[in-house]
This record gives structure tokens, sequence and C-alpha cells, in this order.
């Protein structure tokens, strides 16, 4: 696992926690789960139960991608990457559920791959040291 100092957290309008302590096993699982449902709509309680998990991880994942994006050379095409995947994680996770069950399944699914992407990014920062391996 990999745990990312949370006094490296930039500001920003998420909640953090005190430990981000992110299991990434537990997240790719969840992940696979709800990307891999196939084409059938699960219930809107199901979706209610999966974008609480996706907001669980985003809390853990979304500042700590965005801390190490904050030390990349600004404007590089990959702190363009990372800054856009991280913009546009918040703006999916404000938008919310709303009352339909398709457009509920759909706003999962987009959480789920924001999540995914930063999973991605979060790894390859605990690869190269930008977060602090638990010992």
């Amino acid at each position: 696992m990999c745990e990312i100092d949370p006094s490296l957290s930039s500001a920003t309008d998420m909640p953090t926690s005190a430990a981000l302590d992110v299991d990434v096993h537990d997240i790719a699982w969840t992940l696979d789960a709800i990307l891999g449902s196939g084409n059938v709509l699960p219930q809107y309680g199901d979706l209610e139960r999966d974008e609480a998990a996706l907001s669980t991880f985003l809390v853990a994942l979304l500042p700590a991608v965005q801390t190490a994006t904050d030390r990349m050379d600004r404007g590089t095409p990959e702190w363009y990457r990372r800054q856009s995947t991280c913009d546009r994680t918040r703006k999916q996770w404000q938008r919310g559920l709303g009352d339909g069950l398709r457009s509920a399944h759909q706003q999962v699914v987009e959480l789920a791959m924001c999540c995914r992407h930063l999973l991605a990014y979060y790894k390859a920062d605990c690869e190269r040291g930008t977060g602090q391996q638990r010992g």
C-alpha cells in the first residue's frame, strides 16, 4: 500500500481524510465489478451504494493525485492530462445521481472511469516515490 502524507495535500473543495491510506486492490476490484456489470441496469439502491463506495475512494485518491500533479512542471502534456482528469472528476462527482435509473447508472459508470484514471496515476506516483510507502 502507498500512503500519501496528508500534510502535502493541496487545498481543494473536496474533503480529505486524516490518513490517505488507499487499498489499490480493493478499489480495482470494485471498479471491475461496476464497469463489468454488463447491459442490465442495476437497482437504484445498488447505484447509490456504488456511488458511496466511489466517493470514499475519491476522497483519498483525488487530493493525493492533485498534490502530485501540483508538483509537476505546469503546462507539460503530462501535467495537462492529469489536471484535466482531476478537474473532470470534481465536476462529475458534484453532479450526483439524479432521479432517473439510466442517468444514475451512467453517472456511476462515469465516476468509476474517473476513479480508474486517478488510481492509475496514484499507483504510478507510488512507484516513482511521490507517495510514501508504508513500512
